[in-house]
């Protein structure tokens, strides 16, 4: 407001509309008198964007090798950028070619030590080809409670035959024939660690298969199998 060589100013603090969208307000300064002086009604409309709040997702837990047509999962996490509750909404995996694979509901109790990290398990079948699968997990925006945006994350995996044979790996250290602990034993894309014993245990189908292994500190002559 501005008086002769006086400006008057005031903060007014107000909510957003809870649907997404352009809004235009009215600014309104009624009627009145000062002082014996009489001032007109003003006022200024105000037009804003109001846009959903942004959303944030995580996923993890995803198994590889998977054997063709059988059951995993997957556990996703979806936060707010303001900390909404996300309990009970819906998350979606599709396939490459858009085919819904699995759907689950976020959890209505965030995650131990996150900050409003609603969690959800998703159950899969894995598909009935051999190969590299390259899936999506989204988190759809719903109607109820404030606007939200989706997002989505790419995720992998193989699938692989039906395991024919049991396999046993032994890692012994070379000079003493002393079991190794701990070491990541691969062969080929199935990955395992040795126990007390040092031994690694792999359930495969028929087929050679590139061996080999890695500890921090030694030293490994790769072979095949």
């Amino acid at each position: 407001i501005y008086t002769g060589a006086v400006e008057h100013s005031s903060v007014i603090t107000m909510r957003a509309p809870g649907k997404v969208g352009v809004h235009a307000w009215t600014v309104l300064l009624p009627g009145h008198e000062v002082e014996g002086v009489i001032h007109e009604e003003s006022s200024l409309v105000v037009s804003f964007t109001t846009l959903p709040h942004t959303t944030s997702m995580a996923l993890w837990s995803v198994p590889s090798p998977v054997v063709m047509n059988d059951s995993f999962a997957v556990k996703v996490g979806v936060k707010c950028s303001v900390s909404c509750p996300m309990g009970g909404r819906y998350i979606e995996v599709f396939d490459a070619a858009g085919v819904r694979m699995g759907k689950a509901h976020l959890g209505e109790t965030p995650r131990p030590g996150s900050t409003a990290l609603n969690v959800a398990e998703v159950e899969l079948v894995a598909p009935a080809a051999e190969g590299m699968v390259l899936w999506s997990a989204r988190f759809a925006a719903s109607d109820f409670g404030l606007p939200h945006a989706e997002t989505s994350v790419l995720f992998s995996f193989r699938t692989v035959r039906p395991p024919e044979y049991s396999v046993t790996v032994q890692v012994t250290q070379k000079d003493t024939e002393h079991p190794l602990e701990n070491v990541d034993v691969r062969l080929a894309v199935y990955r395992a660690s040795t126990d007390t014993r040092g031994r690694a245990s792999f359930a495969l189908p028929a087929g050679v298969y590139p061996l080999d292994a890695w500890k921090t500190g030694y030293e490994t002559t790769p072979r095949t199998v």
